[in-house]
């Protein structure tokens, strides 16, 4: 098999399974030697913020001279990089090779009983435990897919959790209240365990404070007030969080502070739960030199550019108030789309506002209407247009001035396609 066919078979497995819960994932595990109870694990859920958490959180490991598993979803332009070994990709070999050891004990347990047929997730993730345990790793950390309690991932014997936040998504499986959210969520906190979560809600920190009782967990709580910002530039910034001062970080957003320290307290939690070595000198360098590409990223100057995978309402409220604080030069130029399974109604109207002229456009994939939301801005009074993604950013170069700055918000699927399209057009 070619990796191109274990990428089209991949895509033709179910989306979700015939049942809720991890019966299927425990006895896929089971077939499989159960590689995860041999390997330990910070497992991060959350509504945003998880990718950056897992981020940083490589990296200060891989620093600290850990061999570091990296399982994150969904990815941005290859499959391969939902898996990494510290920073490396899964080549396309390996790829093929661990989706057909997965996909044969996947399919002798569907012959024996066909609800136990495996879900895409399933499969990934099943890849990413079995990849880990071969290769080795020290330590790997690992992206949530939905929720927690019965999410494919959550199958680990033990493990640091860390729940970024908790908001409104995915209510269709989740629950349509914080509540209910907060409960899928802190399905991840096994018994003595170590927990680190930002939330800040008294709604979810009850249903969190709770499970931490019951499991007689270790909880340790950040509060964004304890973060000191100092400097702020297009390429990074620099604050102070609790006894670490003049924290360097490569990114521009205000939220990605909070980010790192939630990984902070998550790397004395690993010492403290696993016992591994990890010195002031590696937290500093592990964040100063942490990738994790479109998440409010300058790729362009004069004009400036900036690009973001804000998908949900929660992460466009981020990027609110992300606008209120950046300063403003020149104009500022929107394009923006995004999915059909996410609340676009309601999204197109928060960021729209802080903008000079709004250009509405669609991905190539799962994308909602743009006529759609279009007319929801007209209907507010706010002029735009329809766009494909290439027209757009030629439209935005053409009337763009030196000082202007583009935005281009509105999803992973949409920004990952511009980002290949701005240095071709942007030369």
């Amino acid at each position: 098999m070619v990796y191109n066919e274990a990428i089209r078979l991949l895509k033709t497995l179910p989306r979700f399974g015939n049942f809720v819960g991890l019966k299927r994932m425990e006895a896929l595990m089971i077939a499989l030697g159960n590689p995860q109870n041999q390997l330990r694990f910070v497992h991060v859920t959350g509504t945003n913020g998880k990718g950056s958490i897992c981020a940083f959180a490589s990296s200060i490991l891989q620093a600290a001279g850990h061999r570091v598993g990296l399982f994150t979803s969904p990815h941005l332009f290859s499959w391969t990089e939902r898996f990494q070994i510290n920073g490396e990709c899964i080549s396309e070999a390996d790829f093929v090779l661990y989706f057909e050891r997965v996909m044969a004990a996947a399919n002798n347990l569907a012959e024996q009983n066909p609800v136990m047929a495996p879900t895409t997730f399933d499969v990934l993730t099943a890849m990413a435990y079995l990849y880990f345990f071969d290769h080795s790793v020290d330590i790997a950390v690992i992206e949530v897919g939905i929720g927690g309690r019965y999410d494919s991932t959550n199958i680990l014997p033990n493990s640091v959790a860390v729940i970024s936040n908790i908001g409104l998504e995915h209510t269709e499986l989740l629950g349509n209240t914080i509540t209910a959210i907060a409960e899928q969520k802190v399905g991840i906190i096994k018994p003595n365990s170590q927990v680190v979560t930002g939330e800040t809600n008294p709604e979810a920190l009850q249903v969190i404070n709770k499970c931490v009782r019951q499991q007689h967990a270790h909880l340790k709580n950040i509060v964004s007030t304890d973060i000191v910002k100092q400097k702020i530039s297009d390429d990074q910034q620099i604050f102070t969080w609790q006894n670490y001062t003049d924290v360097n970080i490569p990114f521009l957003a205000r939220y990605e502070s909070y980010n790192a320290a939630i990984v902070m307290a998550t790397v004395q939690a690993v010492q403290q739960q696993y016992n591994l070595n990890i010195a002031e000198e590696n937290i500093r360098h592990g964040l100063a030199k942490t990738k994790w590409p479109l998440r409010f990223e300058v790729v362009h100057t004069a004009p400036r550019i900036i690009l973001d995978a804000g998908h949900n309402i929660h992460g466009m409220l981020a990027l609110k108030d992300e606008l209120k604080h950046l300063p403003k030069s020149g104009n500022w130029i929107l394009i923006t789309g995004a999915s059909i399974d996410k609340p676009y109604k309601k999204m197109a109207l928060i960021i729209t506002p802080f903008m000079d002229t709004i250009i509405v456009t669609a991905a190539s994939h799962k994308a909602a209407p743009p006529q759609e939301i279009a007319k929801i801005l007209q209907q507010q009074g706010m002029a735009c247009k329809v766009l494909s993604l290439r027209e757009s950013l030629i439209q935005a170069k053409n009337i763009a001035q030196p000082n202007d700055t583009i935005f281009v918000l509105g999803g992973l699927y949409l920004v990952a396609e511009a980002a290949e399209l701005v240095p071709e057009i942007f030369i």
